[in-house]
């Protein structure tokens, strides 16, 4: 049900029901706490998604994986600064993979912001088509 709630837009569905899990005895998991951050990363909830990955650590004990670190990358890069990003994906105590370092590029305005990005993507997924559109866009906007 909670990816359910995620995918379809219903962020706040899933938080009640993963609130309505607790209440009931249920622990969450890691993937309960993916599709809660998923869907509040959609609708661009920051508290709420910093509020639920710090939950998992200090309320569950359970370690984020790079996934839930990707989401808080993509929830973070409406709001926080590239530097900023760039401390949380040098700072993460798993591997980044290439959706964490699209997530950062995403954030970038120009390639001259996003070359650490650029250049991690390009030796990761040199053939994702994803990650050369961006890079062309980037390419095209003002410095």
């Amino acid at each position: 049900m909670l990816a359910a709630y995620a995918r379809s837009g219903d962020s706040r569905a899933a938080i009640h029901l993963l609130q309505r899990m607790v209440l009931e005895g249920d622990t969450p998991d890691e993937i309960s706490f993916l599709n809660v951050l998923s869907g509040v990363t959609h609708r661009g909830l920051v508290d709420q998604g910093l509020l639920h990955f710090q939950s998992m650590r200090s309320d569950f004990r359970l370690e984020p994986k790079v996934e839930h670190y990707t989401c808080v990358l993509n929830l973070l890069s409406c709001c926080a600064s590239r530097e900023d990003l760039e401390v949380l994906i040098d700072t993460m105590p798993c591997l980044p993979g290439s959706f964490s370092w699209r997530s950062l590029l995403s954030a970038c305005q120009s390639f001259q912001t996003g070359d650490q990005a650029a250049a991690r993507l390009l030796e990761m997924d040199s053939n994702n088509a994803a990650t050369l559109v961006m890079l062309s866009n980037m390419l095209k906007l003002p410095a």
